[in-house]
């Protein structure tokens, strides 16, 4: 059940997220924040020219012979790279899998699409695909998985440093160097940062910038990255580019992985693993998911949402989220949502502090009207409905984790 700590504070929380403050600017969109434009006038030829072929992308996505392209993106802001990124990445079939990894201090709202509609029509398939994700917003990790399209989206909403630190894997093949400009925004080019870069990149990673700052240049240059200056795109003069070259380092990728336990963990991990390219043995005593633990006809998601800002609280908000979007957007569940009563004093005061984190996305307040329509009663001290959950089948799960035949169950 949720914590109900009444000693705890919601100055602090995963759900507690800053969003970006734009307006129009020509045909473009700027930060009030910032005071910077998010792209130029036409930024989608910006977004191809500068960081699709500043990258190479398309041409080195012909020769790879990886199981998943990881791009990583300092400054994800409103998803444009993104956006034309899946547009290049959904021209033909690919035999890997595309991660993105998009790294912002403020998250990306469903309001942001629209605008980005509005200026970039070609992009109406892609945004569409996007919206569908139903992308929750919150600090730390989300990760949104679109199968069928072999694309999984990561993204970490921290303040830059804390957001590259938390990063463990070192296979990035490709960065998009997409802070605002560093006079307005200079936490985002350190020199912290941009080593960090390096240490995250794969052996033949690359990299692109708008920018050409003679510092951030010398920096990228110094962590051991081979940086080219060129023409700039537009109205700039200049921006850079550049390559990491690394002999014989040892690759890091997972081929092959064992689970024991066929039940609904074991079952649900190998189902993702198997769509990673990750080839899965799963071994269960039992020969069917029903005569075991996890047998249960029925199932129901129950969040703990805590109101700290723990590693804890982290864990089991994005682990909730990115469980619901499995059982609603893969195997097809139907979003039901959540009543939390205030049926005690503590009750009560944990749905007031919920409410306190204004995301009315997630959270509502009921009336005694809306009591009386749901459940014909009123009688309720506060209630509070939680908008995200579903109540899955444990045999329809199995059934459908084992039609697609991804990987082999032994008995």
């Amino acid at each position: 059940m949720p914590q109900h700590n009444s000693n705890l504070k919601v100055n602090d929380h995963p759900l507690k997220v800053e969003h970006h403050k734009t307006t129009l600017d020509g045909g473009s969109i700027a930060s009030k924040d910032y005071e910077d434009r998010y792209f130029q006038d036409n930024g989608f030829d910006e977004s191809k020219e500068v960081y699709i072929d500043g990258n190479n992308l398309e041409e080195r996505w012909e020769s790879f012979t990886g199981s998943c392209f990881t791009v990583g993106e300092l400054g994800f802001g409103l998803g444009l790279n993104f956006l034309t990124t899946m547009h290049c990445w959904l021209k033909k079939e690919r035999p890997f899998d595309l991660d993105y990894i998009g790294i912002d201090k403020k998250i990306l709202e469903k309001r942001n699409l629209v605008l980005l509609e509005e200026a970039f029509p070609n992009l109406k398939k892609e945004i569409n695909i996007f919206k569908e994700c139903d992308v929750v917003g919150h600090n730390g990790f989300e990760c949104i998985s679109i199968p069928h399209l072999k694309i999984r989206l990561i993204l970490v909403t921290e303040d830059i440093q804390k957001a590259i630190n938390d990063i463990c894997i070192s296979n990035i093949d490709a960065w998009f160097l997409d802070g605002f400009d560093p006079k307005k925004n200079p936490e985002m080019w350190t020199e912290d940062v941009l080593k960090a870069v390096f240490d995250l990149s794969s052996s033949d990673s690359s990299f692109s910038s708008f920018t050409s700052v003679g510092r951030i240049r010398r920096a990228l240059l110094e962590n051991g990255f081979e940086v080219k200056k060129v023409p700039g795109f537009g109205t700039k003069r200049h921006r850079i580019v550049g390559r990491k070259f690394e002999e014989n380092k040892k690759s890091n990728e997972i081929k092959k992985i064992a689970i024991l336990g066929a039940g609904l963990s074991g079952s649900n991990l190998a189902f993702n693993l198997a769509n990673s390219n990750i080839e899965v043995d799963i071994y269960d005593a039992l020969d069917d998911l029903s005569k075991g633990s996890s047998g249960g006809p029925i199932a129901s998601m129950y969040p703990k949402f805590s109101l700290d800002n723990s590693p804890r609280s982290k864990f089991l908000i994005a682990s909730y989220f990115f469980s619901l979007n499995f059982y609603i957007k893969t195997l097809g569940f139907e979003n039901t949502g959540l009543l939390f009563y205030g049926s005690d004093e503590t009750k009560d005061k944990w749905i007031s502090k919920i409410l306190t984190l204004k995301r009315d996305d997630l959270f509502e307040l009921l009336s005694d009207d809306d009591l009386e329509d749901l459940l014909g009663v009123s009688q309720i001290k506060k209630s509070s409905a939680c908008k995200k959950r579903t109540i899955p089948s444990t045999i329809r799960i199995k059934k459908e984790i084992t039609r697609a035949s991804l990987y082999k169950n032994h008995t």
